[in-house]
């Protein structure tokens, strides 16, 4: 069912526009059972953890193992950009121009391409961000004009059966196929690309690479700093708790430290003209309405799309607010974060570019003897690494990007998932003011700070008792930045039903995480101007709590005790 979002400030409220934007919200209940008609049980995700079941990376992993040498006739190379709209430090795409570079002594005629594939249907089935498909098409249009400088042509491609046939279907893997045989008149390619760890990801790729000797795919691990499954236990097997799998990974970087000016290793292409006849074809695609129709008309815009804005924000976040990181980055009304995170997730920047500046500001040591010592920089690269540490589980665990919490057992909380209290969440009408200014932040800008969402979060799932998957939805489908595997990391840790969570009892006190992280209340009357000056009273215009804090934590307790 539609509805149009009531929230809308009185006329006595300047700030912030009226939302009308007709929304459904029920499909964030459920599964999409158009695109999984058969959505996996906990009994067929635990086959991934009794190894009855192989698991997608280990699928992928074998058939690259076997993959055959380049066919001699091949004279074609092609860098499939996914997330990873960069030429900077670019591992796949160093490895494609080293690849043409060694073809194209062998043929003078060698070319040199780039592509990116649009297929609608996963955006609706991932339920991929309006903001962040707008930043994406954005950056391909910045992207494609790099490219161009170095005679690389970009080119972008729009996948549609009208069937709603994923990217992992058979379909997508002829329509691939026959694509890339076209700009080589039916002669061997090979193709570079940076692994995605999504499960649907996966197997589109394990898809590929069954299909066609003349269609080579060469994978790369780009995204994480350690590959996934480089790191284990002294039992072999993947860590599950955080802190331990930290300290290996600064071990591990450490270990194979570059230079003593950088701790990871870049991969850099030369600057060259690498095709001799080059043209520039602008690709002609428009964003369709049903993508970003809820998105508000605000004065907030988008960042700017472009790799020099990414590098130029890593600098200036390292010469001006580092320092403070550790004390700002929490609080709701400052600005104390890096910024980076959209550029992060759409593959702007490499996570081992920003790793190595920040470790030379902090003179090489990546972390302190005794984590509770650790700097502001080395927390911030502490944070990069949780981003790593996700996707590492996501792999082993690839259960938790198909709806399913990594602890099974949760499945039998017995959620109240009140429709109507979810909607007033989602909107930020739920009377406890420091909710509601967040929920309100991130539908007027599609960004909220990890705190934010750590508050809003163990609101929904402890104190409302609605299915955390239902939030995990929501900011799915409404953040800038949205990385699957953090967002799922951080919905099981605030949910306790998660990769190291936090124990089920510990329920976040509102009040106090206002009163901590927004003392003078400047962030809440920003997002919620019609609450009154004085303390003590209540707005008219304001909703008067759904929940009593106290009570709903005790519920939380008893619902969550009786299922774990």
């Amino acid at each position: 069912m539609k509805r149009t979002i009531p929230f809308s400030p009185k006329a006595n409220v300047p700030k912030l526009p009226k939302l009308d934007i007709v929304h459904d919200f029920e499909q964030y209940h459920s599964v999409n059972k158009k695109y999984y008609p058969n959505p996996i049980t906990a009994k067929r995700a635990n086959q991934f953890n009794n190894k009855s079941r192989a698991k997608p990376i280990e699928i992928l992993g074998k058939l690259q193992r076997k993959q055959k040498p380049l066919l001699k006739e091949t004279s074609t190379v092609i860098h499939w950009f996914r997330n990873d709209l960069r030429i900077h430090d670019n591992l796949a795409l160093y490895k494609c121009v080293e690849l043409y570079q060694h073809l194209k002594q062998k043929n003078a005629n060698a070319k040199l391409y780039a592509i990116y594939v649009i297929n609608e249907d996963d955006w609706r089935a991932h339920m991929d961000s309006g903001w962040q498909l707008s930043f994406t098409l954005e950056a391909l249009k910045n992207l494609q004009k790099s490219l161009a400088e170095l005679h690389i042509p970009l080119l972008v491609w729009k996948f549609d059966d009208f069937k709603n046939s994923l990217s992992n279907s058979k379909e997508f893997v002829a329509f691939f196929k026959e694509k890339c045989l076209d700009l080589t008149s039916g002669e061997p390619v090979a193709i570079t690309a940076n692994i995605k760890y999504q499960t649907d990801e996966l197997y589109r790729d394990i898809r590929l690479l069954e299909h066609d000797d003349r269609l080579q795919l060469k994978l790369y691990h780009d995204s994480c700093i350690v590959a996934p499954g480089l790191l284990t236990t002294g039992k072999g097997t993947v860590y599950s708790v955080f802190t331990p799998w930290y300290k290996k990974w600064v071990l591990y970087l450490n270990k194979h430290k570059e230079n003593s000016s950088g701790i990871c290793h870049l991969y850099e292409i030369k600057p060259a003209k690498y095709n001799e006849k080059f043209e520039l074809e602008p690709f002609d695609y428009s964003l369709p309405d049903e993508f970003v129709k809820y998105i508000p008309k605000s004065q907030w815009s988008l960042p700017e799309a472009s790799e020099a804005a990414a590098l130029s924000l890593l600098d200036e976040f390292l010469q001006t607010k580092s320092s403070k990181y550790n004390n700002a980055k929490d609080m709701l009304s400052l600005d104390g974060t890096s910024g980076l995170s959209v550029y992060i997730s759409t593959g702007m920047i490499s996570t081992r570019f920003i790793v190595n500046q920040a470790s030379q500001a902090s003179n090489g040591q990546i972390m302190a003897t005794a984590l509770k010592d650790n700097s502001s920089i080395q927390n911030f690269i502490k944070e990069v690494a949780w981003r790593d540490f996700y996707k590492h589980c996501m792999c082993n665990w690839p259960y938790t990007s198909m709806e399913i919490p990594y602890r099974l057992d949760t499945l039998d909380i017995e959620w109240e998932n009140d429709p109507v209290v979810f909607e007033k969440w989602c909107i930020g009408n739920t009377g406890i003011p420091v909710v509601d200014a967040i929920m309100r932040k991130l539908l007027y800008t599609g960004y909220i700070n990890n705190r934010s969402r750590m508050i809003t979060a163990s609101f929904l799932s402890k104190n409302l008792l609605v299915d955390w998957r239902w939030g995990e939805r929501w900011f799915r489908k409404h953040l800038i930045d949205c990385d699957l595997s953090s967002n799922i990391g951080g919905w099981g840790f605030c949910s306790s039903t998660g990769i190291d969570a936090q124990p089920y009892f510990r329920v976040f006190n509102m009040d106090l995480q206002a009163k901590k992280y927004d003392p003078e209340m400047k962030f809440i009357k920003k997002w919620i101007p019609e609450l009154p000056n004085s303390e003590g009273r209540r707005s008219k215009d304001y909703p008067d709590p759904l929940v009593d804090l106290r009570d709903s934590r005790e519920r939380a307790l008893e619902v969550y005790k009786s299922a774990m």
